[in-house]
């Protein structure tokens, strides 16, 4: 009889130590070039997630997909390959699109931290967006022009352009001044050149740089734009909040203005203690985007402590529990599984990364 409550209780204790740590493998979709400080922020992020967060299942693996649509593919492929449920993604818009449809088909929930493309929004999917899109971005940014802009000089970043295409479409409905001229370029190809002579040649009072996917070199044509009107006020997107904007803008980011998913450092604790332990772990600012892959992280390991186990009860949990308090602030879901959270404007730039 002894023997048999032995045995009874060594399989209890083994059943409890399975049930205990059973790793639930998370793929983080990026930018992994070497020298590239957004995939390195992300990554460096889920380090500290995991840190912060001991108790958690989750195990993250990075995959390389270099923010080229036709990469993010094969990566896709490779993590469906190795039977992995559930992505986080940073990359572009124009990455996801190529993949969105391969997300349903496989039933891998994939959360969205980068891509704001209005081509997903509103659909019953396995995509949980942990940002607004590109409708309520415009809007908020709009909103803003109307009272605080005037005769507006638009570049336009067609490197991106599932992105800046409906994101023109959006602003130029809310917008109300009408009052602007628009140049288009590729910033990957960037014609310093030609750029600075059709600045020079345009009548403006501010600047709306209306490129995304952190590439720095916007703070070029911002340096240029101040060359000829010292006093234009300039706007950026929400995705070049990294600090090597710094370098490129120069003393340009003074009287410009960038919208942001998280309130500016100097308004909230949470953030600012984030960014200043990330600083003294790694030796430099992170780009902004890791707040978004660490609250993913967060509103998942949330459903899973909550008895979630698949991608579709993870999801029905995000979508029914609709709001969820993280490190940084209230995240807030529609029955769709699109973001509906606020937007803020940071007014001083340089501060985020000092």
């Amino acid at each position: 009889m002894k023997n048999i409550s032995r045995i009874i209780l060594l399989l209890l204790i083994l059943n409890l130590l399975s049930c205990q740590k059973k790793e639930i493998q998370i793929a983080l979709m990026t930018k992994l070039d070497q020298g590239s400080i957004i995939g390195s922020s992300e990554f460096n992020s889920c380090k500290m997630f995991v840190n912060d967060h001991p108790h958690t299942k989750i195990k993250v693996t990075p995959f390389n997909d270099q923010w080229i649509p036709s990469e993010t593919r094969k990566q896709f492929q490779i993590i469906k390959n190795q039977n992995i449920q559930y992505i986080i993604s940073s990359h572009t818009s124009s990455c996801l699109v190529t993949i969105k449809d391969d997300i349903n088909t496989n039933n891998v929930l994939t959360i969205i931290t980068g891509a704001a493309t209005d081509a997903i929004t509103n659909l019953d999917d396995n995509i949980i967006r942990i940002i607004p899109d590109v409708q309520d971005e415009q809007k908020f940014i709009a909103d803003y022009m109307n009272a605080n802009f005037k005769k507006l000089l638009i570049v336009q970043d067609m490197s991106n352009a599932s992105y800046t295409n409906p994101a023109i479409q959006h602003f130029m409905r809310f917008y109300k001044a009408y009052d602007y001229k628009l140049i288009r370029i590729n910033i990957d190809s960037l014609n310093i050149d030609l750029i600075e002579k059709e600045i020079a040649q345009t009548s403006f009072d501010d600047l709306y740089l209306l490129i995304g996917a952190h590439k720095a070199d916007a703070g070029i044509i911002a340096q240029l734009a101040r060359k000829y009107k010292p006093a234009c006020k300039i706007m950026y997107t929400p995705w070049m909040k990294t600090p090597s904007l710094l370098e490129s803008a120069g003393n340009s980011l003074i009287g410009s203005f960038m919208p942001s998913y998280y309130p500016p450092r100097s308004q909230s604790k949470n953030v600012n203690s984030f960014l200043t332990e990330y600083k003294h772990k790694y030796g430099v600012f992170p780009a902004s985007i890791c707040l978004n892959i660490y609250s993913a992280l967060e509103i998942l390991d949330q459903a899973i402590q909550n008895g979630a186990e698949n991608p579709k009860t993870i999801k029905d949990y995000i979508i029914n529990h609709h709001k969820f308090k993280t490190r940084f602030k209230t995240i807030e879901f529609n029955q769709y599984g699109d973001n509906i959270s606020n937007i803020y404007m940071i007014t001083d730039i340089k501060k985020e990364f000092e």
